[in-house]
């Protein structure tokens, strides 16, 4: 094709609409077509054009200057093409996932989980956690995200990496609801890669040239690449209180929350179950989350935002009879707009939600939510909101008082019609 095609159109036309396992395959097929064109700059306005879409510029980004000429080495002998060629396999895959990822991090900044961003997706972390693609995939595609940036986040002085204590091939397609229930089957790529023609690409090989030619990022089906596949990274705190067995249970952790995926049969809720994003289980049973984003949501809001300089504080309460259709409207409503929302079901069958109201967006400087659960034994459901943003100094109505926090909070509350009875009729907290 590229031989009847003007250049300008090949690159344009065909190259910009292949993913990047396609591009390897162009790239090894042919100097002129391939090499010549499909370099570090190639993958990197691709990593780009993908950065923009999710709204994650600034947010995370790449090494962009490691295993360059006159920079160091990448670690492990791996090349800064094949480096780069790694990071955009998933983001080719995320899609929405990034998308909630990115208003998941601007809330994460705004509670002080991080002092510096872009956070940078490492070569040297690459390298360790994503040997073959198969690495990639031991994990459903929304845990696979968080774990890139999981131990660039800390919370009390602990780190938010997500760990895996131990999983094994049964584990994977069995209870714990892996990324194998979904029957996704990828096919192999691991054609040798033509590098005689090839560019420089800064003076390192060709892509995914480290194993005698064959392609390491797409790699075995069974993870193993260059003498065996990484395992997954350990849990390494010793709790001597707690058996292998519980771990073995509830075999990951984020921070200091142990969880498990659920399968679909046991998924709280009733909305369609998501291979890539599962539903997840505290440790004890505590908490049931009808996604693992919804895990993370929820607990960032809820959890992870105390540190004092944000400033979180409690304004609003209200409370709605169990019986009210509104409540059972606020509880049910899929969407808010662009509102970030995640269910949470109790061991006592109380079900939560959190409804992020703000700081979400790009360049939003105040994070807000409503939190609304149902208790079955008091028969009432309970409203709270929550904000980072200052007291207006002088003001006096509520909406005097928090104009960002409010405007945000009415909007949503509107739709379910109980703006009246939060807003305008709820318990001021603030000045408690």
């Amino acid at each position: 094709m590229a031989h009847v095609l003007p250049l300008q159109v090949w690159q344009r036309r065909v190259l910009s609409n292949l993913g990047v396992r396609d591009a390897i395959r162009v790239r090894s097929s042919s100097h002129t077509s391939g090499t010549s064109v499909i370099g570090c700059d190639f993958i990197l306005r691709r990593i780009d054009a993908l950065l923009r879409r999710y709204e994650l510029t600034g947010l995370i980004d790449v090494d962009r200057h490691g295993g360059t000429a006159g920079a160091a080495p990448l670690p492990g002998g791996l090349s800064r093409i094949d480096y780069l060629c790694r990071v955009l396999y998933l983001l080719e895959r995320g899609g929405r996932l990034w998308a909630w990822l990115g208003g998941f991090l601007r809330v994460a900044a705004i509670y002080r989980l991080t002092l510096a961003m872009p956070l940078v997706i490492s070569a040297e972390w690459v390298q360790q956690h994503w040997p073959t693609r198969a690495a990639l995939h031991q994990l459903p595609l929304s845990l696979a995200i968080c774990k890139t940036i999981g131990h660039l986040l800390s919370y009390e002085g602990g780190s938010l990496a997500l760990t895996t204590y131990e999983q094994t091939n049964e584990n994977d397609a069995g209870e714990d609801g892996g990324p194998d229930e979904s029957g996704e089957q990828e096919d192999d790529l691991a054609e040798p890669v033509d590098n005689g023609g090839a560019e420089e690409d800064d003076g390192q090989e060709g892509p995914m040239a480290s194993d005698g030619g064959q392609d390491a990022l797409i790699g075995d089906g069974d993870g193993e690449a260059g003498g065996g596949g990484q395992p997954m990274e350990p849990d390494d705190d010793d709790h001597s209180d707690e058996s292998d067995d519980h771990h073995r249970i509830y075999p990951h952790k984020v921070g200091n929350v142990r969880f498990r995926i659920l399968p679909a049969y046991a998924a709280p809720g009733n909305q369609p179950y998501d291979t890539d994003d599962p539903a997840i289980e505290e440790d004890g049973g505590r908490y049931r989350y009808s996604s693992f984003s919804a895990f993370m949501t929820d607990n960032l809001m809820c959890y992870w935002n105390r540190h004092e300089a944000a400033g979180k504080r409690r304004i609003l309460t209200a409370s709605v009879p169990h019986t009210d259709a509104r409540l059972g409207s606020l509880m049910a409503t899929e969407a808010f707009g662009d509102c970030i929302v995640a269910d949470m079901h109790d061991e006592y069958r109380h079900a939560g939600r959190t409804v992020v109201l703000c700081g979400h967006r790009p360049n939003e400087t105040v994070a807000a939510h409503l939190l609304v659960w149902r208790a079955h034994i008091v028969w009432r459901g309970h409203i709270e909101i929550y904000t980072t943003e200052g007291r207006v100094s002088g003001g006096v109505s509520v909406d005097e008082c928090y104009p960002v926090t409010v405007r945000h909070a009415r909007g949503m509350l509107r739709q379910v019609r109980l703006e009246r009875e939060v807003i305008d009729q709820g318990r001021r907290m603030d000045d408690e």
